[in-house]
């Protein structure tokens, strides 16, 4: 006689690579909170061959629950990794993907499964979440949970709601859903879409810089949704793996605008649509400011590409033209910028200070 085996309602599953510093914390904060669900959650670690102590990180964490230790036999970039484990390894009806420096909100996992049992005909739901900055506000331990300081919501609705479709969700204030751990999804959802393709080298176009996004959103974008209000972790600025500037800039002038045009074959609202392009090319424009004043030329030989595949793009040549003049990086740029001065100082003169102004302001006053 067969038995019928049990398999968890939900995978969290944590893509870690040289960050054994990070997962000792995270892993504090979720490992006692799965083993109180009775087997109903599974914490998957997918190791992309860490060189650091990241096993002996997992053999302490798993004095105080279970944790199912994943190490790949070849690196396969960050990518690759955030769809290895979904795909390749977990056992959930639905996959939480985290990074390594997710920290769960005491009693959160509690909280979670009750909205899942619920919502289980959903293939996609959107969990809030609180943003940090790293290091400053990093905990030495969060053992159990972390409820400690951080820097903004990423959503400031704290009530839970049915959404009509997913893309009702895509914002330019929580990034237009480029964030994997916002998302719980059906396994079901990850190995349909998977099951005929592949992510190459990371962060040369949409698929290889947001998989997670490109998959709910050719997979899911009209099917209903469920927002999650009350935030479930805590997320980290500044100890992404894609942190330095080479890469940042691959994200921001290849990945994200390519994904705006799938967004766009896929039937994003107009209005959406729109505040996607302003806000992808605002995160452009912030990353040549720094870029221009570094003279950072590697991102610079990036920018005529983007420019003839984007430049006509809402909201680029505004964004570009403000970094340039505020970079001050040549000549030209502080020319403009001490030109314009002179002309608002010309301007308030000859409007507000020069006698005959006065003189003006002071008629219409005495009417």
């Amino acid at each position: 006689m067969s038995v019928k085996q049990e398999f968890p309602l939900l995978s969290i599953c944590i893509s870690t690579y040289n960050a054994a510093h990070l997962l000792r914390v995270t892993l504090g904060a979720v490992v006692q909170q799965v083993g109180s669900t009775n087997g109903r959650v599974e914490l998957l670690v997918v190791d992309d061959v860490s060189k650091d102590n990241t096993h002996e990180v997992i053999e302490e964490a798993r004095k105080l629950g279970p944790v199912r230790y994943i190490k790949n036999e070849l690196n396969l970039g960050s990518s690759a990794n955030l769809v290895n484990g979904p795909v390749t390894h977990a056992r959930g009806e639905f996959i939480w993907c985290w990074n390594q420096h997710c920290l769960l909100y005491p009693g959160a996992l509690a909280r979670l499964l009750e909205v899942l049992e619920e919502r289980r005909e959903l293939d996609v739901l959107y969990a809030n979440f609180r943003c940090a900055n790293y290091p400053q506000d990093w905990p030495e331990q969060a053992l159990s949970g972390y409820d400690g300081p951080f820097d903004y919501l990423a959503n400031q609705e704290l009530e839970n709601r049915a959404v009509d479709q997913w893309q009702d969700l895509l914002e330019a204030r929580n990034c237009i859903g480029t964030q994997s751990y916002a998302h719980i999804v059906k396994r079901s959802v990850w190995t349909a879409y998977w099951a005929k393709r592949t992510v190459g080298e990371s962060y040369r176009n949409a698929i290889t810089t947001y998989p997670h996004t490109c998959m709910l959103a050719e997979s899911v974008m009209a099917r209903p949704s469920f927002y999650i209000g009350s935030p479930l972790i805590t997320i980290y600025n500044g100890a992404q793996s894609w942190g330095d500037l080479t890469s940042r800039a691959k994200v921001n002038m290849l990945g994200l605008p390519d994904l705006i045009g799938i967004f766009k074959r896929q039937g994003l609202l107009d209005e959406r649509l729109e505040l996607a392009e302003r806000w992808a090319s605002a995160e452009v424009g912030n990353l040549l400011l720094q870029v221009l004043r570094e003279r950072h030329r590697p991102v610079l030989a990036m920018l005529p590409r983007y420019l003839l595949t984007y430049g006509c793009n809402r909201g680029v040549a505004e964004a570009l033209w403000k970094a340039f003049l505020d970079s001050r990086c040549c000549w030209l740029a502080r020319a403009i910028i001490s030109g314009g001065h002179r002309l608002d100082r010309t301007r308030d003169y000859f409007l507000h200070n020069c006698r005959p102004a006065r003189w003006l302001r002071g008629k219409r006053a005495t009417r």
